[in-house]
């Protein structure tokens, strides 16, 4: 069997596309949602403080608090992610599934809602067509 583990962080932050030929070209903000997904087998070794889960919750919530949240919390994107070429939400998808993939390989996907109605997934291994 195959198992999803799942977990939710949400931040507010603005950001600006700057090659953007609409609205989203100046200066905005947004309440996001960030979806992180950890696929696999269950943990078979009843010695291990995580038996018979795929990741624990607690480690999603450790990489998010170390690698993203500081970043992103309260932030202005454009600054704060100045690295990225443009701070689009399937960049800064792709951004948060590294952080997360570095540390818990388990994680294979983000989902990163931009607002209540739109989203962008990025999963760890799938080329484009």
């Amino acid at each position: 069997m195959r198992y999803s583990v799942c977990k939710r962080f949400d931040f507010p932050a603005a950001h600006s596309n700057g090659h953007h030929d609409g609205h989203c070209r100046r200066k905005h903000g947004h309440t996001w949602i960030l979806e992180v997904c950890a696929c696999g087998p269950l943990i078979e070794s009843e010695e291990r403080a995580d038996y018979g889960m795929v990741v624990d919750f607690y480690r999603l919530k450790q990489a998010y608090a170390s690698a993203i949240e500081p970043y992103v919390e309260h932030q202005d994107l454009d600054e704060t992610l100045s690295f990225l070429p443009e701070r689009t939400a399937e960049m800064i998808a792709a951004w948060a599934l590294k952080q997360f993939h570095d540390q818990c390989p388990e994680v294979d996907k983000v989902r990163l809602w931009e607002g209540a109605t739109s989203f962008v997934e990025v999963e760890w291994g799938v080329e484009s067509r």
